[in-house]
């Protein structure tokens, strides 16, 4: 089986941008799309390219709805967190996508997804490397594939 990601980058106003992310395992899916400032894009693709990963917290990257002074987010729509496991180069590399509706539920979350997969470092730099593609405005969407275990 193989994980299939893709993410589209809309650039905003502010150095802002939305991504949209939707990933496929099987007949398993899931979508969403969040806000967040290119400069965090930027900082979690270097993050994530560190061999090894180090201590925690592990690099996580976040998005979706924020508070009127935009720090702190208020809803999460996407959310991405990378952390080692065991001795042998393994990664975890978890994705949590949401879609919002305010009459849904107390959460504003109508629907939502997650993936966990192990992958290895070399993933994880491709990963990396392209991520930065789109926080460079180099690209404006990548896809990858994760092969699961």
């Amino acid at each position: 089986m193989k994980l299939e990601l893709d993410i589209s980058i809309y650039p905003g106003d502010y150095n802002a941008a939305e991504l949209h992310i939707s990933f496929r395992a099987g007949n398993f899916s899931g979508e969403g799309r969040g806000w967040l400032r290119m400069a965090e894009l930027d900082n979690f693709s270097k993050a994530i390219k560190k061999f090894p990963l180090g201590e925690e917290p592990y690099p996580c990257l976040a998005a979706g709805v924020w508070n009127e002074a935009a720090t702190e987010l208020v809803q999460e729509h996407l959310y991405f967190k990378v952390s080692p496991e065991g001795a042998r180069g393994a990664v975890r590399f978890l994705v949590r996508l949401a879609v919002p509706d305010d009459s849904a539920a107390a959460d504003g979350i109508a629907f939502s997804a997650s993936a966990n997969i192990r992958t290895n470092y070399e993933m994880l730099r491709e990963m990396a490397d392209a991520l930065a593609s789109l926080a460079d405005g180099d690209a404006s969407e990548i896809k990858l594939v994760f092969p699961v275990d």
